[in-house]
């Protein structure tokens, strides 16, 4: 990878934060989000982690996504 991106990791707990349900990273260049059951089942994909971000929060409209800070995001259903 040629460059740095900032901010690669995170993790969207339930709503009580026991538990993780996705998990944002860096595969082959990309940032991804995968689900922490199934990693190798990529939810969404930016070649940022805001791009990432924008497109997991489009692809789940229903839910209400609460990103705070960095590295810690929420979830609530």
């Amino acid at each position: 990878m040629a460059h740095k991106i900032k901010n690669r990791f995170a993790t969207i707990k339930n709503a009580d934060g026991k538990r993780d349900l996705a998990e944002r990273t860096v595969r082959d260049g990309s940032v991804i989000w995968v689900n922490c059951e199934m990693p190798n089942v990529v939810l969404a994909e930016g070649k940022t982690a805001r791009g990432a971000d924008a497109a997991f929060k489009a692809l789940n409209a229903a839910l209400d996504i609460k990103f705070r800070g960095y590295g810690e995001h929420s979830l609530s259903i």
